[in-house]
């Protein structure tokens, strides 16, 4: 046993760029461009070697060579804007070199054979899909309130797949295909309420290639409500109430022949109170 002392230094320009055009009053045009470096977390990192001898041999290694992810990212969106009425169209696309991703090996530790996992950077990824959105001053007159908006938006993601270089292609990690989110707000000059409804696709959460066991979140819609009130400029309440129809949250495990319960989660509602003061 020998300590290993080991230090990484990265550069990289990371651009950003965006232009506007308003060829009228009404409509207006974005485009733009960013890059951004995430760096690898520290314990895929670390170089570790963890032996499993229970069941199947199993080890899995660590790697301090990982190199940041490189993201490059592209927007282009229309928007079209009224006095009561605003919607936006928005095409994204993400490409990220460097990709991490975990690779079957196989290790020889004292004598055995075993199989290992182990986080590469041999991964290119690409994400790109297509956001709707509207917001929409309703008309809506009371003596409780001055104003009611109702807001929606969609995301629908058209490509979501990782390419290595050994030729795999899988699908990117914690990806929906559909996501929405419905909101109505109404407020006064002391007080603003509002109530959110979320909708979430399925998704694979965690890649297996051990034994393509892979792990997938089934599509759930929560509902969160939230209320303000401002007791002047410089004192304002908050307090949020985050899934309050207390929606399950389900785990299941697939394979190319089946599928099997992992797990089915009761999370709760969770309430947050924020008090925010300026001195």
């Amino acid at each position: 046993m020998a300590p290993i002392n080991s230090s990484n230094n990265d550069s990289a320009w990371l651009p950003s760029v965006n232009l506007k055009w308003q060829p009228s009053q009404y409509w207006q045009w974005r485009a733009g461009f960013n890059r951004a470096l995430n760096r690898p977390n520290y314990s895929d990192l670390n170089p570790k070697l963890h032996v499993n001898s229970g069941g199947l041999p199993y080890a899995e290694l660590g790697n301090p060579n990982l190199q940041p992810v490189i993201a490059n990212t592209s927007t282009l969106s229309v928007n079209w804007q009224q006095q009561s009425v605003s919607a936006q169209l928005l095409g994204f696309n993400h490409h990220m070199n460097n990709f991490i991703v975990e690779q079957a090996a196989s290790l020889n530790y004292q004598g055995l054979q075993y199989n290992s996992l182990q986080r590469t950077n041999d991964g290119k990824a690409k994400i790109n899909g297509l956001q709707a959105s509207i917001q929409w001053q309703l008309p809506i007159y009371s003596p409780w309130f001055l104003q009611s908006q109702l807001s929606a938006s969609i995301t629908h993601i058209n490509k979501a797949d990782v390419s290595t270089f050994a030729g795999n292609h899988f699908k990117v990690e914690g990806v929906s295909d559909w996501t929405g989110n419905l909101r109505f707000l109404v407020s006064d000059k002391k007080w603003q309420a509002a109530f959110n409804i979320n909708y979430r696709s399925d998704f694979l959460e965690q890649r297996d290639i051990s034994n393509n066991a892979s792990s997938y979140v089934e599509d759930y819609t929560s509902t969160d409500l939230s209320f303000s009130w401002f007791y002047s400029a410089n004192a304002s309440l908050r307090l949020d109430l985050f899934n309050a129809t207390n929606e399950t949250l389900t785990r299941t495990a697939k394979t190319y022949d089946a599928s099997s319960l992992l797990k089915a989660e009761e999370f709760g509602r969770r309430v947050v109170v924020c008090l925010s003061l300026k001195i």
